[in-house]
């Protein structure tokens, strides 16, 4: 209604609706000008604030005491893998596959690996298969125990088959309890943060690049953020570092746990 009300033709937002931008709307319209620019660049046009690897763990430890296991490998999954939400909503149990001992022993930084159904893809014709890597151990293993014992048809069950609306308001209740809602978060700062914090571990862009599937190495500035990785626990107060960071500790008991009875399938 709002573009209606400007005196732009209706006939002209058909055509932006339909992909095709006239340079009308360009100079009628100026914030659309910006944003049919960062169309046309294949880049976007904000940047995601990224979470915190101290807040994933908290958030992921307040998620297991809920027993939302499968909202807890997806934190997880997002963070570590650099999955977009709306990809690991589509993955599956049997998505999830580990290598042989063997394998590890001539390649340490490979623990597993994780197909990729719907990747977003701008510049495919179709949509194909993608895998990511699993560099992280404790990762590997939370995997291995969810999907121990899975059947044929259990493996072909979605990871969280409740839909991205369910997701959301789990993130934000969670995020909620935790009492963190003031780093402003949502679940795109998970894909962020896990860039984020490989790239402090690794210093290797064309390695990060690779492992989050990006076509163009410009693109990592909109995920890449350290000096606000860096920052975002000091906006906290004390109560809540405090908190978070037995909510860390938590987390990384049920990482290192190899005892623990792995749910039902119905009970995730």
């Amino acid at each position: 209604m709002r573009l209606l009300s400007s005196g732009l033709k209706r006939y002209l937002l058909q055509r932006l609706a339909l992909g095709q931008p006239s340079c009308s709307v360009d100079v009628l319209m100026p914030p659309l000008r910006r944003l049919l620019k960062t169309w046309r660049s294949k880049e976007p046009e904000q940047f995601r604030t990224p979470m915190s690897v101290q807040v994933l763990l908290a958030l992921f430890a307040t998620a297991c005491a809920y027993e939302a296991w499968s909202f807890a490998t997806v934190l997880l999954v997002c963070f570590h893998c650099l999955l977009r939400p709306d990809e690991v909503l589509n993955m599956t149990w049997g998505d999830v596959a580990s290598v042989s001992a063997d394998f590890l022993a001539w390649y340490p930084a490979v623990w597993g690996l994780v197909g990729v159904r719907k990747p977003k893809m701008r510049k495919a014709p179709q949509s194909r298969h993608q895998f990511v890597v699993i560099e992280d151990p404790y990762v590997a293993g939370w995997l291995d125990w969810m999907t121990a014992g899975l059947t044929a048809d259990e493996l072909k069950m979605k990871v969280f088959p409740r839909g991205y609306p369910v997701f959301y308001n789990l993130f934000q209740k969670f995020m909620k309890i935790l009492g963190v809602q003031s780093l402003e978060l949502s679940p795109g700062s998970l894909r962020a943060g896990g860039a984020t914090h490989h790239y402090l571990m690794f210093q290797d862009v064309p390695r990060l690049r690779r492992r989050g599937r990006w076509r163009q190495e410009a693109t990592l500035e909109h995920y890449v953020q350290e000096a606000v990785y860096a920052l975002q626990l000091r906006q906290l107060d004390s109560s809540t570092m405090d908190r978070l960071q037995k909510l860390v500790s938590v987390a990384q008991q049920l990482l290192n746990d190899n005892t623990l009875a792995t749910p039902a399938v119905a009970d995730r």
